[in-house]
């Protein structure tokens, strides 16, 4: 009944595990200088689950935060490629076909000094995530393609790195660096990661022991998408000490917080939200939406046309740009709907489109009231 380890042919030798060590994985997070340790923890030994959906760990911070060392020891930890800081972390490629064959190729990827996320290679981090298939061609001289299916661990680094995507936002848990860092020369760190290695591993190990013998027929209801992992999370966390039914409460604000903080990438959220903040309901053509939306920005000192802003260039847009951030609008308790004026309804042009924007906020408010 013993767990199988699978081993790629990019992964090192791993050092012995040393058991016995009931909170050095704190420790680890501690020596790394996360605040968020209850999570970190969690997802470090969910990241042991290669048939899990377990999403991507970014890790943020200003410059010389050591961002590099801090995802080169935790690839060490999981699916070790040398004792190099070089060797466990990796550019992200420029071409789709060498990302999927990175990525194939190893357990665990760490992509450094991510700064912006293009929808292709968003697409193929979230179907590497979840296990879907990925196509690549089998020579740049023909046709044919290759289906690889495979599902990876992901780690991301970089100093303001925005995932713009909405899909691959609810897939990634960001986490920062506390403000109060203890700077350590490489040596100092190598010194200390050496001695806590071997003991983090086994503490994993143990906790994975345990967690499999509880895991059939445990349930939860589930706050995210993510829900094998919220999942498998809350006995992982039991595990490790923390009270039952926290996880799944701090997974939720990290997500919310999140989200809410990459609204700032977006200015069409603010302007939508701030035409929302005393409304309940609003509803109009996506025309006249998008010309109210425009007019606003203009003020804001935001020039729609700017190639480097991320606003959309036409009514036609807009509904696409926002679909992309669906997730966002959702933390703020904002849900929209579209259609097409078929029904000749004589408010509107017929066929036109149609957006019908609703404050849940607003809703429970005047309910409240009420």
């Amino acid at each position: 009944y013993s767990p199988i380890l699978l081993r790629y042919q990019t992964t090192h030798t791993q050092v012995k595990p040393e058991y016995g060590y009931a909170t050095v994985i704190k420790e680890f997070a501690e020596l790394l200088n996360f605040k968020d340790i209850q999570l970190f923890a969690v997802h470090l030994v969910a990241m042991f689950l290669a048939d899990v959906t377990t999403p991507i760990m970014a890790l943020t911070g200003k410059a010389g935060s050591q961002k590099t060392t801090t995802s080169a020891a935790i690839k060490r930890i999981i699916d070790p490629a040398g004792d190099s800081l070089e060797a466990n972390v990796l550019s992200i490629p420029t071409k789709r076909d060498d990302i999927i064959m990175t990525l194939y190729n190893r357990y665990l990827t760490v992509f450094e000094n991510v700064s912006k996320i293009d929808t292709d290679t968003s697409d193929i981090l979230c179907r590497g995530v979840t296990g879907s298939s990925n196509t690549k061609r089998a020579h740049y001289k023909n046709l044919e393609e290759i289906i690889m299916t495979f599902k990876r661990k992901i780690i991301l680094n970089g100093v303001t790195p925005n995932f713009n995507n909405g899909d691959l936002q609810t897939r990634i848990v960001k986490y920062s660096k506390k403000e109060e860092i203890t700077f350590l020369t490489d040596s100092e760190f190598e010194e200390k990661f050496v001695t806590l290695r071997p003991k983090v591993l086994g503490q994993i190990f143990e906790v994975l022991q345990r967690v499999l013998g509880r895991i059939d027929g445990f349930k939860i209801i589930a706050k995210t998408r993510m829900a094998e992992f919220e999942r498998w999370g809350e006995l992982i966390s039991q595990e490790l000490g923390y009270d039952a039914d926290t996880f799944g409460d701090k997974y939720e604000d990290k997500m919310k917080i999140t989200s809410i903080e990459n609204k700032d990438a977006h200015p069409i959220i603010g302007i939508i939200e701030n035409i929302m903040s005393e409304k309940v309901e609003y509803e109009d053509t996506v025309s006249n939406l998008y010309d109210k939306v425009k007019t606003q920005a203009i003020k804001n000192g935001i020039d729609p046309k700017d190639r480097y802003v991320s606003f959309p260039k036409a009514s036609k847009q807009l509904i696409d740009r926002m679909t992309d951030v669906a997730t966002i609008f959702d933390n703020l308790d904002l849900k929209f709907t579209t259609w097409n004026n078929t029904d000749n309804d004589p408010k509107y042009t017929k066929k036109a489109k149609i957006i019908k924007i609703t404050n849940k906020t607003g809703i429970k408010n005047l309910l409240a009231f009420s």
